[in-house]
């Protein structure tokens, strides 16, 4: 099953933020269909599992880092894509927070 990933157009404009069902497994085909396309890697993005429970986990980092994000989070686990991600990192959290910076 190949993932549709034209929805990586909309994230270019920087003022729209995006909700993408199912694409935990689809991590490093989103990254590198960025990476195609030109689309800048550092683009808020954040998995999210568990979703409104004591256990829920919040992965943030970058377009770039799709692929090492997805292996901290449980599945199912929904993405989050935009500007307004970065907002997250100061909002009321329920569960795990991680705040993911890539190794240099």
């Amino acid at each position: 099953c190949r993932f549709n990933n034209g929805w990586l157009e909309i994230v270019r404009e920087r003022k729209y933020t995006v909700i993408v069902l199912m694409a935990y497994s689809f991590a490093l085909e989103i990254q590198q269909s960025a990476m195609d396309k030109n689309i800048p890697l550092d683009i808020p993005a954040a998995f999210v599992s568990k979703i409104d429970s004591p256990e829920q986990t919040t992965v943030i980092g970058n377009l770039g880092a799709l692929n090492e994000m997805a292996e901290l989070c449980e599945k199912p686990a929904i993405l989050i894509v935009g500007d307004a991600v970065a907002a997250a990192e100061a909002m009321p959290h329920l569960g795990k927070k991680i705040l993911f910076t890539p190794k240099q």
